[in-house]
């Protein structure tokens, strides 16, 4: 199904996210409803946008502690905000895709 791209590729940054501050374990664990995409029960797409939404979290995170250590030093910070604010917006859409009809017919909502 095509609309689960968006969410495949929103945990797969996550997981990168995670993988290049070192911390391996939760690079690990946000690869695990990568996995679960593919299976057709409404606990797995609720447990996935669950994911994303803590996912979302961690992205507005990073975007304000790097925004306000580039301002601190007077760095260029515009174009960082841009790309993250494309990140969340990404992630936030890859929530709302499991509300569409299709995905709720896919993973067999009532």
């Amino acid at each position: 199904m095509a609309l689960l791209f968006l969410p495949f590729f929103s945990l797969l940054l996550l997981s990168a996210h995670f993988l290049r501050h070192g911390h391996l374990a939760l690079a690990i664990v946000s690869l695990i409803p990568i996995l679960l995409l593919p299976f057709r029960h409404p606990f797995i797409a609720r447990m996935i946008q669950t994911t994303l939404l803590c996912a979302s979290v961690v992205w507005i995170r990073t975007a304000y502690l790097l925004t306000t250590v580039r301002m601190k030093v007077g760095a260029p910070f515009l174009t960082m905000d841009l790309i993250l604010g494309g990140v969340i917006l990404l992630t936030i859409v890859s929530i709302l895709l499991f509300q569409t009809r299709s995905l709720r017919a896919y993973y067999r909502f009532r």
